[in-house]
C-alpha cells in the first residue's frame, strides 16, 4: 500500500537528467502506479561521499501536488 522510491537525487534517478531513459520513466511510472495510500520519494543530500548537488529532476514532473518535504537531520532526531 505504501510506496518507497529511493534515490531520487539527480545522477542517481535519472542517472544524467539531461538524458532521461524510458526505463527510467517506466519505473517512476510503475512506482506510482503501485501507490494506493502513499508515495514516499527519498532523496538525500549527502552519502557515503561527496554530497549530491540537487534533487531528483522528476520532482519538476510530478509537481507539487500534496508534497510534504521533509529534512531529517540531527536536529530532527533531537526534538
Amino acid at each position: 500500500e505504501h510506496v518507497f522510491i529511493v534515490g531520487m537525487n539527480n545522477g542517481v534517478f535519472p542517472r544524467d537528467p539531461g538524458a532521461v531513459t524510458d526505463d527510467e520513466v517506466c519505473k517512476l511510472i510503475v512506482g506510482l502506479s503501485r501507490t494506493r495510500k502513499a508515495c514516499h520519494l527519498v532523496s538525500c543530500g549527502m552519502w557515503a561521499g561527496p554530497p549530491f548537488e540537487k534533487p531528483s529532476s522528476f520532482f519538476n514532473w510530478i509537481g507539487d501536488i500534496a508534497v510534504e518535504e521533509r529534512t531529517v537531520n540531527k536536529d530532527y532526531w533531537d526534538s
